[in-house]
């Protein structure tokens, strides 16, 4: 009996632990043909990072951009200059700070109600848009898009390339 107690505790707190689903989706227009992209460009100046310490905004950049470049080039995308390029690339990240609590009672009391906080949690949100743009059309092409809780520096690390790789899974998508 505490066997089995203590395996089903082990599976909670293993469970518990495990860092959030990431919401991950993708669109793109019906009507490219995507077999004809054979080569990308950034368009840095585009990008824009929102992060909670601005001084690690060179390091978000690069790593970001070295998870979509591996992305790419493993779907055969060779990286040139933008005059040369069929897709230009450009993406915009955010990282913002929330708490969220989980209350266990409430009362009226002199002054009304009242709710009494049992947990309190704080983590972030990161959220990424990656924009492929057809330059001939001016028009983006395909758009994909993760939002990625996380408590740690360390959790993002971990998860942000397993959402780049989740957005680019489908890429190219077939007509």
């Amino acid at each position: 009996m505490i066997a089995r107690l203590l395996l089903i505790l082990t599976l909670l707190i293993t469970v518990g632990c495990q860092s959030v689903p990431l919401n991950v989706k993708t669109a793109h227009d019906p009507q490219t043909d995507f077999s004809t992209f054979k080569s990308y460009a950034w368009i840095t100046q585009a990008n824009e990072l929102f992060l909670v310490d601005p001084r690690r905004t060179r390091t978000a950049e690069n790593t970001l951009t070295g998870e979509i470049d591996k992305q790419l080039q493993s779907r055969g995308l060779k990286k040139v200059a933008q005059a040369e390029a069929d897709l230009v690339v450009f993406m915009k990240a955010g990282v913002s700070e929330h708490t969220e609590t989980t209350k266990w009672a409430e009362g009226e009391g002199q002054y009304g109600t009242v709710a009494i906080p049992v947990e309190q949690r704080d983590y972030r949100l990161g959220s990424l848009i990656i924009n492929l743009v057809d330059p001939t059309r001016k028009a983006i092409v395909w758009q994909g898009t993760a939002d990625i809780e996380f408590e740690k520096s360390a959790d993002a690390q971990r998860d942000i390339p397993k959402a780049i790789a989740q957005m680019f899974k489908d890429y190219p998508p077939q007509q």
